[in-house]
């Protein structure tokens, strides 16, 4: 099995971003059999969906995790839907603002994670990890990824998700523009991506199992 993981490069005002750091921190590592690949996207909606096309296209993945930022958040946010929209309030690194354009023309309205989510958010929380289920990952570039992943990976029944992460703890320590603002040590938010790939494996290898009778 394989999963590919992916973040972005920082944005706006945050000169880091937490999902770049921990989808690079995971590339190349193996959990639990499942073999992962880490990739950072521009903050652009024409790039960010012309990488993840590429990539979706030279794999058919087990898994694909997404990650995002949310600076409003300290807890680990787990995506429940994906919305055939894009709105946003910022432009993107190209300038762009989205006005309420389908990511897919004609795709449906809504589509709904592949991720166990009440088993992960259980997990992440008995195990010290603050989380929370999120009906909407925003009009921005993390829902647009979310609901690109979901619309292909469809095709071969593939599971996807998003997690929203908040701040890291060491960067609003140096930032002081940004205290006030909810935040998680780095390596926690970490052990909870991790953790949430190994629920969604389990899960995986359970409904096997259980087909096969």
């Amino acid at each position: 099995m394989e999963a590919l993981i992916t973040g972005f490069e920082p944005f706006l005002s945050f000169k880091e971003n937490p999902s770049q750091l921990i989808a690079k921190n995971l590339d190349g590592q193996n959990i639990d059999g499942v073999r992962l690949t880490g990739a950072v996207l521009k903050v652009s909606y024409e790039d960010a969906l012309v990488a993840l096309d590429k990539l979706l296209k030279e794999k058919r993945w087990d898994i694909v995790l997404s990650l995002g930022l949310n600076p409003q958040i300290g807890w680990i946010a787990v995506e429940r839907f994906a919305h055939n929209i894009k709105e946003s309030e910022e432009p993107d690194e190209r300038g762009v603002l989205a006005e309420g354009e389908e990511i897919i023309p004609g795709g449906e309205t809504v589509l709904k994670s592949g991720l166990p989510v009440r088993r992960i958010i259980q997990s992440l929380r008995e195990e010290g990890i603050p989380s929370a289920v999120s009906h909407s990952a925003g009009g921005y570039l993390c829902n647009a990824v979310f609901y690109f992943v979901l619309h292909r990976i469809g095709e071969w029944k593939g599971v996807g998700g998003f997690l929203h992460i908040p701040l890291h703890t060491k960067y609003v320590a140096r930032e002081r523009k940004h205290y006030g603002r909810g935040h998680m040590p780095l390596e926690l938010i970490e052990r909870g991506v991790v953790r949430a790939l190994q629920i969604t494996i389990e899960e995986g290898v359970r409904q096997d199992r259980h087909r096969e009778g």
